[in-house]
């Protein structure tokens, strides 16, 4: 998706938020908190990535070293 559509698409959801009576600021808090729940859970996720890739290693090694 292009930054052209993005910013249209964003534009529309703004003018909507506004027609529909909403305070915009209230939806920014939200968008807010939203953000930051998806950050923490890819950073959940990454970890526990992580941990399994790691563990992985560790047993193709283990299996190496018979």
């Amino acid at each position: 998706m292009s930054q052209r559509e993005i910013w249209t698409k964003a534009t529309d959801l703004e003018k909507a938020i506004i027609e529909a009576g909403v305070d915009p600021d209230v939806v920014e808090e939200l968008f807010d908190e939203f953000e930051e729940e998806l950050r923490s859970l890819l950073e959940e996720v990454e970890q526990e990535l992580e941990e399994v890739e790691s563990s992985e290693d560790s047993e193709l090694g283990d299996g190496e070293d018979q």
